[in-house]
């Protein structure tokens, strides 16, 4: 992630409809870790508070779709 940009909003409107994105995460324990470690930042950070409660929806069946907006 070291060549990444920063975008004006921490989430897109509009998720990935492609045939990749819906299939199952391979590690849902690794997403649920990563969103836990979101959810405590928010306490220092309130205005990502929209995006992370968007992936928080997501912890009890997360796709490539959701890791990829957790990124």
């Amino acid at each position: 992630m070291a060549d990444c940009k920063s975008i004006s909003k921490p989430t897109t409107a509009k998720p990935d409809t492609t045939p990749e994105a819906s299939i199952a995460f391979s590690d849902p324990y690794f997403y649920r870790h990563l969103v836990g470690s979101l959810q405590y930042f928010t306490i220092m950070r309130p205005d990502l508070s929209f995006a992370v409660n968007r992936i928080c929806q997501h912890m009890h069946d997360p796709q490539n779709q959701h890791f990829t907006m957790l990124k």
